[in-house]
C-alpha cells in the first residue's frame, strides 16, 4: 500500500464499547460527491448473532421503510430513502432507528459515485451523555490554511458535529448551533442537530442530559487531484482514562501527526512495524478520504464481521498475539498469511485481502483476544472502519455468542441427583465427548482455585449401560475418546459411574465407581456459536 499522510487525533472515549445492542440510531450526512448529481447510495449493514431475530428499521417521518427476520450469520442490507439524507437543515428528524428483537451489529454506508464512507454503529446503550470536540484535521485546501476556511466554498467549509438524539429528550449545551446561537441544543427524541467546528471550539466538552450519538464531519473534504469527497466517523463518550494503543502500519504508513483534544501537535513516525503508545482515550487515525478509528487494547475482541463494499478494493487488517497468531480463523478456515511483528509488542499483524471474497466475513480467535479492520479504496480514496465487534470470549470452536457455562457445584450428591440438579439449573452433568474439550475443561476446572482439588471427587456424565456392558455419554455422543486412570475402568459389576480425578500428580483422568456414591456434579452448557458461512 503506498505511503500516506497520516493524523492521530485523540479523543477521549469509553472503555466499555460494545458493538452489538438491540437499539441503534444512525444518519446519513450530505454527501456532495465529486460534485456529482446523482443521487446518494445510503444502506444499512445488519449482522444477527441468533436465529429467529426480527429487526425492524424506522424513522419518524413516515417513510415505508422495512422489517425482516434474520437467522444466526445472516447480514443483511436495507436501503435508505435519499431523502433522509442530512442537508444544511440546523434541526431535522432525518433520524432511521435500527431495532432488534436480539442483539445485532449494525454498520452504515454512505456512497455518491467514488465518494464512499463507512462507520460502525455503537447500539444506543453504549452511547453517552458527554464528548470532547475533537482536533480538526489538516487538510490541505480544505481545512489549511486556516485563512481559507470558509463556508461559502463548500469544499473548503468547517467540519460539522452532528449531534443526534436518542429516545429521550435532551438538552445538549457546548457546542453552540451551525446558527450561531451558542446556547443550549434542545432536541425531542430522535432529532438531529448539526453544528460548525471551529478552530476555537477544539477541546470544548459537549454535554447531554441524555444519551446521544455524535458524527465528526465533512461535507466535502477535498481528497485527490482536486476533487473532494464525504468525511466522517462515530465519536466516542468522554472518559478520561488511558488507554493502550497498538497501531499496525498496515493501517496505514509516511508521517503520523498525534493531537491531543487538550492541545499540542507532535509530528511521529509510523515505522513499517508499527507503533505502540499510551493516550486517556482512543484514536482516530486519517489519511486520504477517511477518519479510522483505532480499538484500544483494553477493546479487543475474539469475533469480528467485516462487509464489503461492491467494485471497490477490499482488505482487513488483522492483529493478534504473536504465539497464537496460528489460531485466527477466517470463517471455517485457517488464516494462512505472512505476518509482520508490531515494535516493542507481543502482537503481530497482516493484510488479508478481501476484494474476491462475498459480502461478510467472519474473522475468530481460538484462545485470545485481536483487533480488526475494515479498508477499502476506490479511485485512490480510501475508507474503512474498525471491524463489527461479535464476542469477546475466545473459544477453539467457533464464534461465541453466548459463552459457555461450567459450574462445579458444593453439594456431595448421587450420580442420578445430580444429573437432576444440574438440568433444574438448565445445564447438564458434563459429557467429554473428545480430547479438545476434555483438555479446555481440565483447565478450566482447575481455573476455579478449588480447595483440596487432588482430594476432590467429580462427577461426570459417563455410565456403563448394564445391558451391553458398554460405556456412553447421557449426552448421546459417541464415545470416541477416553482417560482412565490406572486400575480403571474396572470389571462390569463394579462402578458403573465415571468421576473426574485430580488425584494423579500426572494430570486428571477417569475413574468408574459407584453411582449412589457422592461426588461433586460438573454442570455444563456448550457456548451458543455465530453460524458461519
Amino acid at each position: 500500500m503506498a505511503l500516506q499522510l497520516l493524523l492521530l487525533l485523540l479523543l477521549t472515549v469509553s472503555s466499555e464499547c460494545l458493538t452489538v445492542g438491540k437499539k441503534f440510531v444512525a444518519v446519513f450526512p450530505e454527501n456532495i460527491a465529486f460534485y456529482h448529481p446523482s443521487l446518494p447510495q445510503n444502506l444499512l449493514r445488519v449482522t444477527a448473532l441468533h436465529d429467529n431475530t426480527h429487526v425492524h428499521v424506522t424513522n419518524d417521518l413516515g417513510l415505508s421503510l422495512e422489517g425482516r427476520d434474520l437467522q444466526s450469520g445472516d447480514s443483511r442490507t436495507f436501503k435508505i430513502d435519499a431523502s433522509l439524507e442530512l442537508s444544511r437543515t440546523n434541526l431535522t428528524h432525518k433520524v432511521v432507528s435500527v431495532q432488534g428483537d436480539k442483539p445485532i451489529a449494525v454498520e452504515i454506508l454512505s456512497q455518491k459515485n467514488k465518494s464512499i464512507q463507512t462507520a460502525l454503529l455503537l447500539p444506543l446503550e453504549q452511547l453517552g451523555k458527554e464528548y470532547l470536540v475533537p482536533p480538526i484535521p489538516q487538510i490541505l485546501r480544505t481545512t489549511m490554511p486556516q485563512s481559507n476556511v470558509t463556508n461559502e466554498v463548500t469544499e473548503r467549509s468547517f467540519f460539522k458535529l452532528i449531534l443526534v438524539n436518542g429516545d429521550e429528550d435532551n438538552s445538549i449545551t457546548g457546542p453552540g448551533g451551525t446558527d450561531g446561537g451558542g446556547g443550549p441544543i434542545s432536541l425531542k427524541p430522535r432529532q438531529v442537530e448539526q453544528v460548525w467546528v471551529e478552530h476555537s471550539m477544539v477541546g470544548t466538552l459537549v454535554s447531554g442530559t441524555a444519551r446521544f450519538l455524535a458524527l465528526f464531519a465533512h461535507t466535502c473534504a477535498v481528497v485527490l487531484d482536486c476533487t473532494c469527497a464525504l468525511l466522517y466517523t462515530p465519536l466516542g463518550p468522554q472518559n478520561p482514562n488511558t488507554s493502550t494503543f497498538i497501531v499496525p502500519s498496515g493501517l496505514g504508513q509516511g508521517h503520523t501527526f498525534l493531537l491531543k483534544a487538550s492541545g499540542g501537535l507532535k509530528e511521529e513516525k509510523l515505522s513499517s512495524s508499527g507503533v505502540k503508545f499510551e493516550a486517556p482515550g482512543p484514536v482516530v487515525l486519517q489519511g486520504p478520504g477517511r477518519l479510522l478509528n483505532l480499538i484500544p487494547e483494553e477493546e479487543f475482541g475474539s469475533c469480528f464481521a467485516v462487509h464489503t463494499v461492491a467494485d471497490a478494493d477490499n482488505w482487513a487488517v488483522v492483529m493478534a498475539p504473536t504465539d497464537s497468531k496460528d489460531h485466527v480463523r477466517m470463517n471455517n478456515d485457517p488464516l494462512t498469511v505472512s505476518w509482520t511483528q508490531v515494535t516493542a509488542t507481543n502482537y503481530s499483524w497482516t493484510n488479508v485481502p478481501l476484494t474476491n471474497r462475498p459480502n461478510k466475513t467472519v474473522f475468530w480467535h481460538r484462545s485470545s483476544l485481536m483487533a480488526v479492520w475494515f479498508l477499502g479504496q476506490d479511485a485512490g480514496a480510501e475508507f474503512g472502519n474498525p471491524a463489527a465487534r461479535l464476542s469477546e470470549t475466545p473459544d477453539y470452536r467457533g464464534c461465541v455468542v453466548v459463552p459457555e457455562t461450567l459450574e462445579v457445584l458444593d453439594e456431595q450428591l448421587s450420580w442420578q441427583k445430580s444429573i437432576q440438579t444440574c438440568r433444574e439449573k438448565k445445564m447438564e452433568l458434563i459429557s467429554l465427548k473428545d480430547l479438545e474439550l476434555q483438555d479446555h475443561v481440565y483447565h478450566k476446572i482447575q481455573d476455579l482455585s478449588i480447595r483440596d482439588l487432588n482430594q476432590t471427587k467429580l462427577w461426570m456424565g459417563l455410565r456403563r449401560s448394564s445391558y451391553s456392558g458398554r460405556w456412553y455419554w447421557i449426552s448421546e455422543e459417541p464415545l470416541v475418546h477416553v482417560d482412565w486412570a490406572p486400575g480403571s475402568p474396572g470389571s462390569e459389576d463394579e462402578g458403573p459411574c465415571g468421576q473426574i480425578s485430580f488425584k494423579d500428580p500426572k494430570g486428571p483422568n477417569w475413574t468408574h465407581q459407584d453411582c449412589c456414591s457422592e461426588a461433586r456434579p460438573v454442570c455444563y452448557r456448550h457456548p451458543k456459536l455465530l453460524k458461519l458461512d
